[in-house]
């Protein structure tokens, strides 16, 4: 059985009795509970096994700090971070009874700060250090933890995002494929999985670099996908 979580109701999910989906705005308050239950008691009838949870939701707001506003920042926090603690608090129990498995879908943000992109990208950071703590915590339970940081990926992301053109050449990568290699990681039973060659070079090298050097060069590779004032979008 595949469990959707999301404002919109996936293309052939309709009429099959393992496609479930679960409408939700991971940002409004209060939401978040009753979704995440419905899920557990979608699973009551299905035979007993493991449990894989996927957390894929999230989006950028691209711009000098607030960019989009405060709320729009707010609301980034609520789906990229927040959610992702609520729903797995939730799902611990289950994955304690079943067994199974987390991936959290992070970035290669979270190796360095991300100026236009600061909020997001500590985010990512965060969702990367909570999942390798979480991994520790749970080893000895057998729960498995994936962190899943893919580069530039082909989705709405840039659009939503408000950013005037997006990156593109060999560190771009299809949705497919980077759960593809997500999925083949989580088997692998490794911690972090970061799709790309070239993506691994980048995380390796920034990785080594001081800090605030990182951030300095983010910024000069961010800077230019800025639109100006009067044409920027609110994700």
């Amino acid at each position: 059985m595949i469990c959707n979580l999301s404002r919109r109701e996936p293309d052939g999910f309709a009429g099959s009795p393992l496609r479930v989906h679960v409408s939700v705005d991971f940002a409004a308050r209060g939401a978040v509970a009753p979704a995440a239950r419905a899920v557990v008691e979608a699973l009551e009838p299905v035979r007993p096994g493991p449990v894989l949870i996927i957390h894929n939701a999230g989006f950028g707001d691209y711009g000098a700090f607030p960019a989009s506003g405060w709320e729009t920042q707010r609301r980034l926090l609520d789906v990229n971070v927040v959610s992702v603690l609520e729903l797995t608090a939730h799902w611990k129990p289950l994955l304690e009874k079943r067994g199974g498995a987390v991936i959290l879908v992070a970035s290669t943000a979270a190796w360095q700060p991300t100026p236009w992109l600061a909020t997001y990208g500590a985010s990512k950071t965060f969702l990367l250090n909570w999942g390798l703590a979480l991994r520790e915590e749970w080893r000895e339970a057998g729960l498995g933890v994936t962190v899943l940081c893919p580069g530039p990926t082909e989705t709405a992301f840039f659009t939503v995002a408000g950013m005037d053109q997006k990156p593109s050449g060999v560190g771009m990568h299809s949705a497919d494929l980077v759960a593809q290699r997500g999925l083949e990681g989580w088997a692998r039973g490794r911690a972090v999985v970061v799709p790309g060659a070239l993506n691994q070079v980048m995380a390796a090298i920034s990785c080594r670099l001081p800090r605030s050097c990182q951030g300095r060069i983010a910024g000069i590779i961010l800077k230019r996908f800025r639109k100006p004032p009067s044409n920027r979008k609110s994700s």
